[in-house]
């Protein structure tokens, strides 16, 4: 049985129709939460049940909650989007079933499913994963970005290092060697100006546009041809990026001549080639002008320069946004309501994502709404 999926149009401000294709209309109310005033939200992000954004310093989200993902002190769902207890945030980025934010002053905070060590007295090798309600600092400054998944964290810090926390066993933290860590260790690479994280990998791309990944390679998605894992960054030939996504088990780039392309498990179509075969060399999407790209587990969302939203891969909860529940290898157009206009900003989540208008205070979403991930008060 399929879960409930839907469009909806989410507006952040007064006076305009808070819609959706799914339920009654009715008037915004500033005093609802998930209805606010202008300034606009922004640091959008979603995890595999949950969404999240920045408002004035306050990290709001919506959905699951089962291990203190939305970060609110308890483990209670909601379905519209409320705030959390990290307030003083700059930016905020989620992945699985935890979340992760920049404070003020460049720290760390997290909360959700992560890992500790129960014993650090008698076991201190034993690292367990544990809901966290609240958030919790994470020893390290002068963060710059963040990059979340189910399982590991990495951090890019502001001499453009790279430095990853949480499960290893893949070499997925790019330190050399496989043991997990609670706390951040550094990367084997440096000059970093984007890094993202995968179920079980991790890639970068430096200030030379070159691209380097580590990790798990059992579907190619380092863009090797050795599916052997890799416990350092490992450089990826012939391609040339300004920014990197990873999804579940593939990874793609926005290249320096504005196309989106991607390589590794490809059981979707979301390396935006016929479903088949993984593959280690880039398939180069059709679709020209990409300035953008977030990758959801099996699918993948991209902005062009002309300010259109295009979406291809898995699509069994609508996440492609095209109206149907067909996987796709071709680009599919979004289309989101006349209010929201063009999207200035899009995230994905596993199946689901949101976009950001590029004109108003508000935000358009779709796919999979198991949790009320979607944020219109309904699942």
């Amino acid at each position: 049985m399929r879960t409930v999926r839907r469009l909806l149009l989410c507006v952040l401000a007064a006076g305009i129709t808070l819609v959706s294709t799914t339920g009654t209309a009715r008037s915004a109310d500033p005093t609802v939460p998930g209805v606010v005033l202008p300034p606009l939200i922004s640091s959008l992000t979603l995890g595999a049940e949950h969404s999240c954004h920045l408002r004035e310093g306050t990290v709001w989200c919506t959905g699951s909650n089962t291990h203190g993902q939305l970060g609110n002190g308890t483990t209670a769902r909601t379905v519209f989007f409320a705030p959390s207890l990290m307030t003083n945030a700059i930016s905020v980025a989620a992945g699985g079933h935890r979340t992760c934010a920049i404070a003020a002053d460049r720290t760390v905070w997290c909360w959700g499913l992560l890992h500790s060590v129960p014993d650090p007295v008698n076991a201190p090798t034993t690292i367990v994963k544990t809901a966290t309600l609240s958030p919790v600092q994470v020893p390290l400054t002068e963060v710059q970005s963040l990059a979340v998944s189910a399982d590991h964290v990495c951090a890019t810090r502001s001499d453009r290092t790279v430095w990853c926390w949480g499960a290893n066993k893949y070499g997925q933290l790019g330190n050399g060697g496989t043991n997990a860590s609670v706390v951040p260790v550094q990367s084997r690479i440096s000059g970093v100006v984007s890094v993202d994280t995968g179920a079980l990998h991790t890639c970068a791309v430096r200030v030379t546009n070159s691209v380097w990944c580590w990790g798990s390679n059992r579907y190619h998605q380092l863009g090797q041809s050795s599916t052997a894992a890799r416990v350092s960054p490992t450089y990826v030939p012939v391609v040339r990026a300004t920014a990197v996504s990873t999804g579940a088990a593939f990874t793609c780039i926005v290249s320096t001549d504005r196309r989106a392309r991607c390589w590794g498990r490809n059981n979707y179509g979301q390396l935006s080639a016929p479903s088949g075969a993984s593959r280690s060399r880039p398939v180069t999407s059709a679709r020209t002008g990409i300035v953008s790209l977030d990758t959801g587990a099996e699918f993948v969302c991209s902005r062009t320069v002309a300010g259109t939203t295009w979406c291809w891969g898995r699509n069994l909860y609508g996440q492609l946004g095209n109206g149907s529940y067909i996987a796709k290898a071709t680009a599919q157009k979004v289309n989101p309501h006349p209010k929201v206009g063009l999207l200035g900003s899009v995230a994905t989540g596993d199946s689901h994502a949101c976009g950001l208008s590029a004109t108003n205070p508000s935000m358009w979403c779709w796919g999979l709404n198991s949790s009320g991930q979607l944020g219109d008060s309904s699942v």
